[in-house]
């Protein structure tokens, strides 16, 4: 088994899937609200920039430390996402293409760059539970797909690759 290869690949998938979602959006689709109150543009400058937030999780489990913080602190991520959020307030479809771009072959070059032994590090991620790296990568793409989905729904377009494993 190749889990390097295989982590590769859908993480390639899912690049490719929310640029082509981010990409398909029209300049009047950008401040449409989606299900969660968020604009479409700061929802797809969040899917964008996630691979921030994958690394950092990926640093702490790779030496078997938690990626969590206590529940009575949850708040702090809400905050962090709105506050990274903003500075897609004002952004346009090439600078979210942009920025995903950036932030994905971070990603890539980070998960090439992983050994065997660092995907079978182990800790606690915040709402998941203990996750080796290998596993935590694994379902990475299912949050670009709950934001996808309600982007989609935003726009009245629907919902692409619903059952897709990517």
């Amino acid at each position: 088994m190749d889990r390097l290869g295989d982590l590769r690949d859908i993480l390639t998938n899912h690049y490719e899937d929310m640029r082509a979602l981010i990409g398909g959006l029209r300049d009047a689709d950008l401040d449409r609200k989606t299900d969660n109150g968020w604009s479409v543009r700061l929802l797809a400058g969040h899917i964008a920039a996630s691979p921030t937030g994958d690394i950092y999780v990926l640093d702490r489990l790779t030496v078997d430390r938690n990626a969590t913080i206590p529940k009575p602190l949850a708040f702090v991520l809400d905050i962090m996402n709105s506050v990274n959020g903003r500075r897609f307030r004002k952004a346009s479809k090439a600078d979210l293409l942009t920025e995903q771009e950036s932030q994905y072959n971070a990603l890539f070059a980070h998960v090439t760059a992983l050994s065997e032994a660092q995907l079978d590090g182990r800790g606690s991620v915040f709402g998941m539970g203990e996750l080796s790296a290998f596993e935590y990568l694994m379902q990475t793409p299912s949050h670009g797909r709950e934001h996808a989905a309600s982007i989609r729904s935003a726009i009245g377009q629907a919902s692409e690759n619903a059952s897709s494993p990517v």
